[in-house]
């Protein structure tokens, strides 16, 4: 049940013991607030000063939030009485001076919330007697100083928010006493520099968050001490080098993001130490050559982005040793050869995203040793040329996406060994012609686009009937995108309304229509034209 009390705007839930006063023009602390109170929100308000014993009643109080009002200060005698408070949100207000132990009467709290204030440095005075205290955001103020030991009281601190401030640099003695903290977010800030063992304190440190910053080179002893640490993020800054062994402490490293920095090559030394990587980030830099070997010491890791960057050949031993890699992104560079064999390491690899490159061939070799590769995507190159058999070391494979290419004709040749291919993306190509078995090799194929084309007609022939003896000669069950191809419609084009009628085919003609728009009939170029068998 809820009680209005004085104001219209206060209200007291006595089943949750929850007292509401927000958005009331307060000025001050009401005090009417009951005793019983175990949650007291006067966020969004007016209230510039907390006077001593204004909350000296409520000692079953466990959380208060104050966020939104106008305090500019924090003292010690503020908060008398709140002897059971575990969550104190200040966020949002004007905060700039707190006084030597103005929290140090709070023996029970667990999380304080000083977000968005105006706090521009912190000691270690401000956080006596904050033992008990596991989660500490100080994101968003206008932070510039931390002084040496400045969290070294805070020994119970899991997460620490100093993201969105000022930070120039990371000092060795800055995060002295912090050893139960495990998250660790240092985003948005300033830091050009991290002097070596700065993090040496922090071993149980999980995550680290430093994206959005402007370091330039990883050195070595920087990330010192983080032995547990799982997730380290750099992206968005100005990284051009790393140094050997930079990542040598970091053994248990599962997640290590480097996207959108300089980094021009990838060297041996780089990833060394990295034993446990299970995902590399590499997104947007502007590596043009990977040396080899270099991701020899990952042996654990299963998904590598290189998406976006100057990547013009790869060759046959820069991928060595990633032997249970899943997942390889390759799109979006200058790629205009690749070696055969460069894939013979990849026996675990299931997805390859070739596509916006320069490629104009496919090879024989090309796909050598994807035996567990079920999706390939190569839309948006220049391949006009795939000789037979470039797909037979693809059993598995389900997905080829080779939309927006230069394929002019279609070889059933080029299909040997893609038993298991459901879905072909062809549109958006100039194919003129299927060649008779075009369709050859493809016994499990459920969908093929060849929309957007310049095919004049589509003949039955394109089918090999010896692939499919239990559904006549013909898949089972087919969509086939055809629309926005120049089509000549005559009989030869019959067997698709005789498959569409029998039910094992769908041919789609537009987004709106299963029936053919033809060019033979351009007076009827807004119609569809029912074919005449």
């Amino acid at each position: 049940m809820c009680i209005q009390l004085q104001s219209a705007s206060c209200w007291y839930n006595n089943r949750t013991d929850a007292y509401i006063s927000t958005y009331a023009g307060l000025t001050e602390v009401p005090s009417d607030i009951p005793a019983s109170a175990r949650r007291v929100d006067l966020s969004n308000n007016g209230i510039t000063d907390i006077k001593p014993g204004d909350f000296s009643h409520l000692s079953q109080c466990t959380q208060l939030y104050a966020s939104f009002n106008g305090l500019t200060e924090i003292r010690g005698d503020m908060w008398e009485g709140l002897e059971s408070l575990e969550w104190l949100h200040l966020y949002g207000n004007e905060i700039k001076v707190i006084e030597p132990g103005a929290f140090s009467n709070l023996s029970t709290i667990k999380w304080l919330f000083l977000s968005e204030n105006q706090m521009t440095e912190t000691n270690e005075d401000m956080w006596q007697g904050l033992g008990t205290l596991e989660i500490l955001h100080l994101d968003r103020n206008d932070i510039r100083i931390i002084l040496p030991g400045a969290f070294s009281a805070l020994s119970s601190c899991e997460e620490l928010a100093l993201d969105t401030n000022h930070i120039t640099n990371i000092t060795s003695e800055m995060f002295i006493g912090l050893e139960s903290l495990e998250t660790l977010d240092l985003r948005f800030n300033d830091i050009a520099d991290i002097a070596p063992n700065s993090f040496f304190a922090l071993t149980n440190c999980k995550i680290l968050e430093l994206d959005f910053n402007q370091l330039k080179v990883m050195n070595r002893g920087v990330l010192e001490g983080l032995t547990n640490l799982e997730s380290l993020g750099l992206d968005k800054n100005q990284i051009s080098d790393i140094e050997p062994a930079s990542f040598s402490a970091l053994s248990s490293c599962r997640d290590l993001s480097l996207q959108t920095n300089q980094l021009i090559e990838i060297r041996q030394d780089m990833f060394e130490g990295l034993v446990s990587l299970t995902e590399l980030n590499l997104h947007n830099n502007e590596i043009s050559l990977l040396a080899p070997g270099c991701f020899t010491p990952l042996a654990s890791c299963k998904t590598l982005d290189l998406s976006f960057n100057d990547l013009e050949v790869i060759t046959r031993d820069m991928l060595g040793g990633l032997h249970v890699l899943e997942n390889l992104r390759l799109y979006q560079n200058k790629l205009n050869h690749i070696e055969g064999g460069s894939f013979l390491s990849l026996s675990s690899c299931k997805f390859l995203s070739l596509q916006n490159n320069k490629l104009t061939i496919i090879t024989r070799e090309m796909f050598e040793g994807l035996l567990s590769l079920t999706q390939i995507l190569l839309f948006g190159n220049s391949i006009r040329i795939i000789e037979p058999g470039s797909f037979s070391p693809l059993p598995f494979c389900e997905k080829l996406n080779l939309v927006g290419n230069g394929l002019t004709e279609i070889n059933g040749d080029i299909w040997q060994g893609l038993d298991s291919l459901k879905h072909l993306y062809l549109n958006y190509n100039p194919i003129y012609k299927i060649q008779e078995l075009g369709w050859s090799h493809l016994p499990n194929i459920e969908l093929i686009r060849i929309d957007h084309n310049n095919l004049t007609t589509l003949e039955e022939n394109i089918f090999d009937p010896d692939l499919y003896p239990d559904s006549h000669g013909h898949p089972a069950s087919l969509s086939m995108r055809i629309g926005g191809n120049p089509l000549h419609c005559d009989k030869r084009m019959c067997w698709i309304k005789e498959g569409q009628e029998e039910g094992w085919l769908n041919p789609i003609f537009s987004t709106y229509s299963q029936k053919p728009d033809c060019a033979n009939f351009p007076e009827n170029e807004w119609k569809y034209i029912d074919l005449d068998c």
